[in-house]
């Protein structure tokens, strides 16, 4: 399930192996559908509409799946598959691939970028609130709802949407070779943040800060030292072959 990308639809896999890379499962699949909701975007909203509810429809129905056909924990329940499935999680990819076909259009409104930056600070602000003792918001259906819907929607969409078409401070800062070194390399942060190296580092006394600064550190140096070389000659492998 590891190997395949397909441990995130089961509760006694998920966090086995690299435990964040449950996540690759929810992107596998919108790979996998991509090229279906390009056509239907290219078509119209309604049938945009139509297999979101397709496909929510879809995944409630394997809920209900006895175990006797799927076991290992196959999608345990609803809480589960709108956190950790694509089921549940459509909507982000959805509102990505409408702001990727609306890139072009034009808008007289200019403050994007602080309505982002504002409604992602409520969205965290109303998820820490719904947080119980020792937990996370989206652990809650209306934290599902604010985690899935409202932050993306109101929050990353436009923040996003403000990066691209405005001059702000904050798109100054993005672009900044530190930062831009942070962001080519957060893929190998993404995959090491949790685990071994984090593991070893909390268990002889480093703090918070500490971790995430060596990570961080890590990070960039296996950028460099290997996936950025890596993906240099796979691409030059590729033209030569072509």
């Amino acid at each position: 399930m590891n190997l395949i990308l397909l441990k995130g639809f089961f509760g006694d896999f998920i966090f086995t192996g690299i435990p964040q890379a449950w996540t690759l499962t929810v992107e596998e699949c919108f790979y996998l559908s991509a090229p279906l909701f390009a056509y239907a975007w290219r078509k119209s909203l309604k049938l945009v509409g139509t297999l979101v509810l397709l496909i929510w429809t879809v995944g409630l129905m394997l809920i209900i799946l006895p175990d006797q056909i799927i076991n290992y924990g196959f999608i345990p329940g609803a809480y589960y598959l709108f956190n950790y499935t694509f089921f549940g999680r459509i909507l982000e990819f959805i509102l990505g691939m409408g702001l990727a076909f609306s890139l072009n259009k034009k808008t007289k409104f200019r403050y994007f970028t602080v309505m982002g930056c504002t409604n992602i600070g409520l969205c965290l602000i109303i998820l820490y609130w719904l947080a119980e003792p020792g937990g996370f918001g989206d652990q809650t259906y209306q934290g599902i709802l604010v985690n899935n819907l409202f932050l993306p929607l109101f929050g990353i969409l436009p923040l996003i949407w403000g990066l691209i078409h405005e001059t702000s401070i904050l798109r100054q800062l993005f672009s900044s070779k530190l930062l831009r070194i942070l962001g080519e390399s957060s893929y190998v942060f993404y995959l090491i943040h949790m685990g071994i190296f984090h593991n070893y580092l909390a268990k002889n006394g480093f703090n918070y800060f500490a971790i995430l600064s060596i990570l961080y550190l890590i990070s960039i140096l296996i950028y460099f030292g290997f996936e950025k070389p890596v993906k240099v000659w796979l691409r030059s492998f590729w033209i030569s072959k072509v």
